[in-house]
């Protein structure tokens, strides 16, 4: 079973049985929390810890709103990968080298492949 799938079971068994968070924003509080961990982690067994438990945190989030996170993750990588592509076929298209382009310049392209894919949210 993927990890994903794992910690949202495990998540729903340990609701079902009374220990669970009182609502979503207690949730997403701690998504926060996790994140701060992870700026104060030291040493990169402690960010490796602190990543696990952002993302059994943000699977839990998932599962207040009835998200299946695998399914998310799957979408968000689709998204990613057309966009990208979309920008190395635009930095080609303008005879350039995209390892060579600048952030800023690559920055532009990945708001131009969000918008002409349809995709222009502020998701990855």
């Amino acid at each position: 079973m993927p990890a994903l799938g794992y910690a949202q079971a495990v998540q729903i068994r340990a609701a079902r049985l009374g220990f669970d968070w009182e609502d979503a924003k207690d949730v997403i509080d701690k998504v926060s929390e996790e994140v701060e961990e992870i700026r104060s982690a030291s040493t990169p067994d402690q960010r490796e810890a602190e990543i696990g438990d952002l993302l059994f945190s943000i699977v839990n989030f998932s599962r207040w709103h009835n998200i299946d996170a695998e399914g998310a993750l799957r979408k968000a990588n689709a998204r990613f990968s057309t966009r990208f592509s979309h920008m190395e076929r635009s930095a080609s298209g303008q005879a350039r080298n995209f390892s060579d382009m600048t952030m800023d310049e690559k920055e532009d392209l990945w708001s131009q492949a969000k918008t002409e894919t349809g995709e222009n949210s502020k998701s990855v």
